[in-house]
């Protein structure tokens, strides 16, 4: 298990940054769809920063969160992030379309998690899980296209799927 933190406009800072490190976070979350490339990288330039003063760049990773609209790779090789989350995964044939892409313009391959977002990545979750390399429950946009009442229950498949793939999963 992982502690995961979202890094918004109130913890860009250098300090903000090392509290929330001190209090365990081994991931640092940085939604892409919140700024230029150009002010992620300074973001995640500011975090690299800590992690290296506090001796953590082996513990504490960074984690560019994608969004589907458009995958601004722009940079991207530039910021290192050893977690990529790839939104918007439907089936394992786009996520393995998009991942082979994000290796090409990296030039490595970092973990790769397959955001759950729809009622078609619900439904083919077994395949989703055999490509990656941890499942993403986005529980908001699933809950948003289905009744409420069937939010447990697909959570329930998802992390099901995750666990026979001997994956993990995210809530």
């Amino acid at each position: 298990m992982k502690i995961i933190a979202t890094i918004s406009h109130h913890s860009y800072g250098r300090e903000a940054i090392e509290e929330i490190i001190r209090a365990g976070a081994e991931v640092l979350r940085y939604d892409f769809s919140n700024g230029t490339p150009e002010e992620l990288e300074q973001r995640i330039r500011a975090a690299r920063f800590v992690i290296d003063k506090l001796g953590l760049r082996r513990k504490v990773k960074i984690l560019a969160d994608i969004p589907n609209e458009a995958h601004p790779l722009k940079n991207l090789r530039d910021m290192s992030p050893e977690w990529v989350v790839l939104s918007g995964v439907g089936n394992a044939a786009s996520l393995k379309k998009d991942k082979h892409l994000l290796i090409h313009h990296l030039g490595y391959c970092p973990t790769i998690l397959a955001k759950i977002e729809s009622n078609e990545g619900v439904k083919n979750v077994s395949e989703i899980a055999a490509a990656c390399d941890i499942i993403f429950i986005d529980r908001e946009a699933i809950g948003a296209q289905c009744p409420i009442e069937f939010l447990g229950v697909y959570q329930k498949k998802i992390v099901s799927a995750a666990k026979h793939a001997g994956k993990q999963a995210m809530i």
